[in-house]
């Protein structure tokens, strides 16, 4: 209801405003929204009671955009109509599908993303790895970056892992891409 305050407002001025514009000769004042975008970084039925709570409260999500973490990326999220339109970043698909497959042929189960992350520690590994056995650490400072299961990555020196991220967007009930992750840094 916080969020929400300055809403009721808004919209009251609004359709205030837009009978006046009929009218000849009167200046109307623009009004600034409270705010054009809402961060909710939650996940499952937490961003869905968050995101109809919104809705109901007057934040309509035609006029105010909903940007989301890497977790909105769940099917059970789908079915909330406050969150058609909503923005998230995820990480890239790319290489996604076939290891997907190999690992629940070999494990009976769905991989979970953590391991990805895994597979792409021990690529990074190896492609370092010199005849020495021995990794430098600068070995893994690359500023082109790597290109792992859940797309391109890099280390900064502070250790940091950086990655390049798609964004997606809820339309008709899907997750589509709305802008691909860049392929370099």
């Amino acid at each position: 209801k916080k969020l929400a305050q300055g809403f009721d407002q808004y919209e009251s001025y609004i359709k205030k405003t837009e009978s006046l514009e009929t009218q000849d000769n009167i200046v109307v004042k623009e009004v600034d929204k409270p705010f054009d975008s809402v961060i909710i970084a939650a996940s499952g039925q937490s961003l869905t009671v968050l995101s109809s709570q919104l809705q109901y409260n007057n934040v309509d999500p035609e006029k105010v955009q909903f940007l989301g973490t890497s977790s909105w990326e769940d099917t059970s999220i789908l079915n909330e109509p406050a969150l058609e339109g909503g923005v998230f970043a995820a990480t890239s698909q790319l290489f996604q599908k076939d290891i997907k497959r190999i690992y629940k042929n070999t494990f009976e189960k769905d991989m979970p993303k953590v391991a990805m992350i895994a597979y792409d520690i021990l690529a990074l590994l190896i492609a370092t790895e010199k005849e020495k056995k021995i990794i430098n650490i600068n070995d893994l400072i690359n500023k082109e970056g790597f290109l792992g299961l859940r797309g391109l990555f890099r280390l900064n020196k502070l250790g940091n892992v950086e990655r390049s991220f798609d964004l997606k967007t809820i339309k008709n009930k899907k997750f589509i891409v709305y802008e691909k992750a860049n392929n370099f840094f």
